[in-house]
């Protein structure tokens, strides 16, 4: 039952998100505007959707825990969603592939709180699934491309945290050495090397100094975590789009 559920929701949220973006969208395909004071948009093949705030978190973190445990104070009590997040977002790709088989459908933008909390292992999922899906999409349009960006939630965040076995949380900045926390925390360097292909490393134009991205740990050993350009708007770029 909680299966069906989980898949029933999961379409209807990947609906939501392309829906909602088609108005936006509809400046960058066929328009038709009436009216002097309000506008009658007829969208047949939006050229573009953005995608924002999906919030990701593998299963792989999410961990176990009955009542009482952090786990359940954390996430079952308030009925967050924290495992179901892939799973929506592959019904919103789902949803996206259909859109660049119908035509029309070239690029997608990310824009921002990617993950939960800036975990690495979110990260690295999370980019190969982009990376994996422009791969399938470019044999149907070989101009199809994702451009990813970090916001606030994705780089140095020291409340990134996984659920171990016993359901109790375990922070960046709960972490007894300054490795471990490293191994949960993304750093700007790792930030574009999980979405290489995906705007970086083919910007026309980078908004970040070459030398932020560096090998450095997103903390020190005073446990003192780096704020990258406050990680909302960090490694911004521009790039141009081709028309056709």
């Amino acid at each position: 039952m909680k299966r069906n559920f989980v898949k029933v929701l999961s379409i209807v949220l990947a609906l939501m998100m392309v829906i909602t973006c088609a108005p936006l969208s509809s400046f960058a395909a066929n328009a038709t505007i009436t009216g002097s004071s309000s506008a009658d948009y007829e969208i047949d093949n939006p050229s573009f959707v953005t995608l924002s705030d999906t919030h990701v978190y593998t299963e792989e973190l999410v961990g176990k825990g009955g009542e009482g445990t952090d786990y359940y104070n954390d996430v079952v009590k308030y009925n967050k969603l924290l495992g179901e997040t892939f799973p929506i977002l592959n019904a919103t790709l789902e949803a996206i592939e259909q859109r660049v088989q119908n035509g029309g459908l070239r690029y997608v933008f990310l824009t921002g709180d990617l993950t939960a909390n800036g975990e690495e292992k979110n990260h690295e999922m999370l980019g190969n699934l982009l990376r994996s899906f422009q791969t399938k999409m470019r044999t149907i349009d070989p101009k199809f491309h994702i451009y990813v960006i970090p916001g606030n939630h994705d780089i140095n965040k020291c409340d990134g945290a996984y659920y171990d076995e016993n359901g109790k949380q375990v922070t960046a900045a709960s972490c007894a050495t300054i490795e471990q926390a490293n191994e949960i925390l993304t750093s700007a360097a790792e930030f574009a090397y999980f979405y290489r292909d995906l705007g970086y490393g083919e910007a026309d134009v980078d908004y970040f100094k070459e030398s932020s991205l560096n090998n450095a740990p997103a903390a020190t050993d005073d446990k003192t975590f780096y704020d990258f350009e406050d990680s909302s708007g960090a490694l911004s770029y521009a790039v141009s789009l081709e028309d056709s």
